[in-house]
């Protein structure tokens, strides 16, 4: 730039910085989650875009969550039931911010369980068939649960929702007590796990006959 009078001039230079606003690129989808659940959530690495560094931040949030502008992380165990409107604000270098807005849902949740709600335990004599059929319910509407098997011996499979022997009929080489681990689990993957006995009974056998006794 020059300034100028009848006599003389001076010239001044400065720098003209053009600056991209922060663009929303791809907006956070709402989120339902669990309450009393441990939850983690990222936000997407293009969510926002900018040729400079952009900072973070995210208010309010539900009790229980933080969020880690850092690497953009949500993460905590919610604690009430109701739903957030949380503002995520990108603040470039020379102060420019975009903001997108998203709701997190917390919803009651009760853990799914067995039914019957305990496992009894089980006997199957050596060289019976093992069935063992299993049920699982979830209290709250709209939910479903699943059934797994933690802990099984080595002789014996599950296929929901049944457990049954891997061979046909067990074996002496099965007798015994084994422990059996089972799990059930809804659709927010809270659980819950039962345990019970399985025995394999080797019945007594007759070795040998007794012989007939004649009283005179």
């Amino acid at each position: 730039m020059t300034c100028s009078d009848e006599c003389s001039s001076v010239v001044g230079t400065f720098t003209l910085t053009v600056n991209d606003l922060p663009i929303v690129a791809n907006a956070i989808p709402n989120q339902r989650i669990a309450q009393n659940d441990a939850w983690t959530y990222a936000l997407a690495a293009n969510t926002f875009t900018d040729h400079n560094t952009l900072t973070l931040t995210a208010t309010p949030l539900p009790a229980g969550v933080t969020f880690d502008g850092a690497t953009g992380t949500f993460s905590g165990t919610p604690t009430a039931v109701a739903t957030t409107s949380v503002v995520v604000t990108a603040t470039d270098i020379h102060g420019q911010a975009i903001t997108d807005t998203f709701d997190i849902e917390v919803v009651a949740n009760t853990a799914p369980d067995f039914n019957p709600t305990t496992l009894p335990d089980q006997m199957v004599n050596v060289g019976e068939a093992i069935s063992i059929t299993l049920a699982c319910t979830d209290a709250d509407a709209g939910d479903s649960c699943t059934m797994n098997s933690k802990v099984l011996p080595g002789f014996v499979t599950f296929s929901t929702p049944t457990i049954s022997a891997a061979t046909a009929t067990t074996t002496a080489a099965n007798a015994g007590d084994h422990a059996v681990s089972m799990e059930t689990c809804d659709t927010w993957n809270v659980c819950t796990v039962k345990s019970f006995v399985l025995r394999i009974n080797q019945v007594p056998v007759v070795d040998q006959g007794i012989p007939d006794v004649t009283c005179v």
